[in-house]
């Protein structure tokens, strides 16, 4: 009886994940089509003028090894401005390395850059 409980716990478990999945947006392509940067909607959380979320960015080609990174960022919607939060760097031979952002301070967005385009995406209507 007990084991049925625990297996029916885990299959509500395992059908109810996929509602908690990542929903990647495409938000920019390098002019090359080497590099996609995407936002996951589901990931955005707004407080104010802030908005933190989950970007990340495939290599086609990448002179480091570079797969892929996924990174959390935060957006000050109001000041145009962002800080990194947390990256990691997956590499094509399957490592990956955490980039350390401890303390990181708020920077302006550069204009007609990939972080641009996502902080036009993210902060719709805000700026």
């Amino acid at each position: 009886m007990k084991a049925r409980s625990v297996l029916r716990a885990a299959l509500v478990f395992f059908v109810a994940t996929p509602a908690l999945a990542a929903d990647w947006v495409l938000v920019e392509r390098s002019a090359d089509q080497q590099d996609t940067s995407y936002v996951d909607k589901s990931s955005i959380i707004a407080s104010g003028s802030i908005r933190r979320y989950w970007a990340r960015t495939d290599f086609i080609s990448n002179p480091d090894g570079w797969q892929r990174v996924l990174a959390l960022w935060e957006n000050n919607c109001a000041t145009g401005e962002n800080r990194l939060l947390q990256a990691t760097v997956y590499k094509v031979d399957g490592s990956n390395n955490s980039v350390p952002t401890s303390g990181a301070q708020w920077q302006y967005v550069t204009p007609e850059t990939v972080e641009d385009s996502i902080h036009k995406y993210i902060c719709k209507g805000e700026s």
